[in-house]
C-alpha cells in the first residue's frame, strides 16, 4: 500500500487494512441476559473484558446491554443470545 508522508494520502486505506488484519473491526450489538443465570453472568463479564459497553440497563431481572464487539469475538460473546 502506498501512503504519502507529505499529504497523508492512503493513510485511511492503510488503517482500515490493519484493523481488518488485526480483527479490530467492531459490530454494535444489543444483547439480553437473565441476571440469575450463571452462564449469562459470565457472558456479561466477558463483554466487559473484551467489548466496549455503550449501555447497561437492568430491569426486573433482565439485563440489556448494547456493546461494540470485535467481529472476531462475535460468535463467542453472543452465543446463546435470545435477544
Amino acid at each position: 500500500m502506498a501512503v504519502s508522508s507529505a499529504t497523508g494520502d492512503g493513510f485511511d486505506t492503510l488503517e482500515a487494512a490493519i484493523a481488518r488484519r488485526l480483527s479490530l473491526e467492531t459490530q454494535r450489538v444489543h444483547l439480553e441476559f437473565d441476571e440469575k443465570n450463571d452462564d449469562d453472568r459470565e457472558r456479561i463479564a466477558r463483554l466487559y473484558r473484551h467489548a466496549r459497553v455503550r449501555s447497561h440497563e437492568a430491569v426486573e431481572g433482565r439485563v440489556s446491554i448494547e456493546a461494540d464487539v470485535p467481529r472476531r469475538l462475535l460468535p463467542r460473546l453472543t452465543a446463546g443470545d435470545a435477544g
